[in-house]
């Protein structure tokens, strides 16, 4: 019996090596595989702590997650890999989440099959948009857009998120009324949710932008007229590459305390934090467009 436990026990370990292994090779926080894979952070840390020992349904939901072929990870697993940095992984690059950070939870919705759909057409979506167009990756062009006329465009990368919402039914540039004195400008994309809407946002312009989205979104939800929303910005990283100013997250990050004070009952607010695979100069600048249509 003891030798049994022993041995489950290097299984578990060597696969939450592999787990951890593959979830960096993808740029991926814990809440962000955690996220894709519809397992809380807590569950994944232990699986790559080896403390839990994954069931064959978990395998395949973590494989998907990770882009990879179920056979692979139990390949990795085997003692004789063990060296599994210098092994070729068969994995689909596309537009990666670094962050999923839950502003606002407050309520039963974060739980419901409603929540459950939304998140998984948004990680879909985000993972749609690739580099050159038809690629499978997202890689923008390596130059810097801290000038006039350089760095990749942004409003064709979310042209290209905002197109596969619609196709699955979302309505796009939604005028929500959510204040009395003045309407603030439409939504990006909302889903009705039973009375309510389901809103998102994807972040093109600077700093004051992402407040402005941010506090829509609360209004909305403090107001009972969302559920919910979810800003998605680039990180610190990605933003260099991109023309303008453009806010990331690591500059509205130190403000979600202000929207976490404010006293709702019900609704979910979320920022996602994205970014490229790769850059390179052997693909084609993402063209600047004030309307997406820059890509055609």
């Amino acid at each position: 019996m003891d030798s049994d436990v022993r041995k489950i026990d290097g299984i578990e370990l060597r696969f939450g090596k592999v787990l951890r292994q593959l979830r960096l090779e993808r740029g991926l926080s814990q809440e962000g595989l955690g996220f894709q894979s519809g397992y809380h952070r807590t569950y994944i840390s232990l699986l790559e702590r080896g403390q839990k020992s994954p069931s064959l349904q978990t395998i395949f939901r973590l494989a998907e997650a990770l882009s990879v072929e179920p056979d692979e990870i139990s390949d990795l697993c085997s003692p004789r890999e063990q060296q599994i940095s210098n092994r070729q992984i068969r994995i689909k690059a596309f537009m990666k989440i670094v962050t999923i950070k839950r502003i606002i939870d407050r309520g039963k919705f974060s739980q419901s099959a409603a929540w459950r759909q939304i998140e998984q057409q948004l990680v879909d979506a985000i993972h749609a948009v690739d580099w050159p167009v038809g690629s499978g990756l997202f890689t923008l062009y390596d130059e810097p857009g801290k000038k006039r006329g350089m760095g990749n465009g942004v409003k064709p990368i979310k042209l290209m998120f905002m197109e596969k919402l619609r196709a699955w039914g979302w309505r796009l540039e939604t005028p929500v009324s959510i204040s009395a004195q003045r309407r603030p400008g439409p939504m990006d994309a909302t889903f009705p949710v039973d009375e309510k809407l389901f809103c998102v946002e994807w972040e093109t312009g600077n700093i004051s932008s992402s407040h402005r989205a941010l506090n829509k979104m609360a209004l909305g939800i403090l107001k009972k007229i969302l559920i919910g929303g979810v800003l998605i910005l680039p990180t610190g990283k990605m933003c260099q590459y991109l023309t303008d100013r453009v806010g990331n997250y690591p500059e509205i990050e130190p403000y979600f305390h202000l929207w976490q004070a404010l006293n709702i009952e019900e609704g979910l607010l979320v920022a996602i934090a994205v970014e490229h695979d790769a850059v390179s100069t052997a693909v084609p600048r993402i063209s600047k467009g004030t309307d997406g249509r820059a890509l055609w």
